[in-house]
C-alpha cells in the first residue's frame, strides 16, 4: 500500500498534491502503515467544504456532507477482499464508504 500511496495522482483528488498534506496526515498516514493490525483512514478533503480551517467545536458541522477519501494499510486488504482496490481513494461522504464497508463484512 505504501507504493499505491505514494504513486497514487493525489492532486486529482479533494486532498490535493502529497507533497502539500498537512503534516499530521502524513504522521497519521505512515503511521498506519507501520501497523499489521487492518486500519483504515476517512481522511476529509482538504479541498472539499469539510476542509476549511475551523475550532473543535465546528467539527460536526464542517463535515456534514463532505467528502471523505479511504486510505488503509496492507492489512486492511484483507478485509475488504473483492473491493480492493475500487475502495482505495475514493471521494465519498461517510454514510456511503460506511454502507460500502458493511457490505464487504457480509
Amino acid at each position: 500500500m505504501a507504493e499505491l500511496i505514494r504513486t497514487h495522482d493525489w492532486a486529482a483528488t479533494e486532498l490535493g498534491a502529497l507533497d502539500t498534506w498537512p503534516t499530521e496526515l502524513m504522521g497519521a498516514v505512515n503511521l498506519m502503515l507501520g501497523l499489521h493490525v487492518p486500519c483504515h483512514l476517512y481522511v476529509p478533503g482538504i479541498k472539499s467544504k469539510g476542509g476549511q480551517k475551523g475550532g473543535v467545536s465546528s467539527f460536526p458541522n464542517r463535515y456534514i456532507g463532505a467528502n471523505f477519501i479511504s486510505v488503509y494499510n496492507d492489512a486492511f486488504i484483507h478485509v475488504l477482499g473483492t473491493v480492493h482496490p475500487r475502495l482505495f481513494a475514493i471521494s465519498r461522504t461517510l454514510v456511503i464508504l460506511f454502507k460500502q464497508l458493511i457490505t464487504c463484512a457480509r
